[in-house]
């Protein structure tokens, strides 16, 4: 029964549900919060292995950028609603929250 799963067992269930549908892009919004470290592996893991293996792509949105599977390709920083900054995730990280060019400092 649903009610018996474990929260890392419910979000697979429900990436489960929605890979039954065979899509090529799939967006994923905080799939891993709120999991023990084990939960997340296995989440990022097997997100990790269906990009690689099945080729489908995936939009992860998360606040935890340890978070991300492996094989992430590029990271797009949000802020305001607006494109903050666009790297490859191969970058060095704390470029990722350096101030747009045209903006001094404030928070990401």
């Amino acid at each position: 029964p649903l009610g018996h799963l474990s929260g890392g067992e419910m979000r697979r269930a429900m990436i489960a549900r929605a890979l039954a549908q065979a899509p090529e892009i799939m967006l994923l919004d905080e799939p891993t919060a709120s999991l023990d470290d084990e939960a997340r592996r296995r989440i990022c893991a097997l997100m990790a292995e269906l990009n690689a293996g099945e080729g489908l792509t995936l939009l992860w949105v998360t606040h935890d950028l340890e978070a991300l599977p492996d094989g992430c390709t590029r990271i797009i920083r949000m802020r305001r609603g607006r494109i903050a900054s666009d790297l490859a995730a191969a970058a060095a990280p704390d470029a990722l929250f350096a101030p747009p060019a045209n903006q001094s400092g404030g928070q990401p």
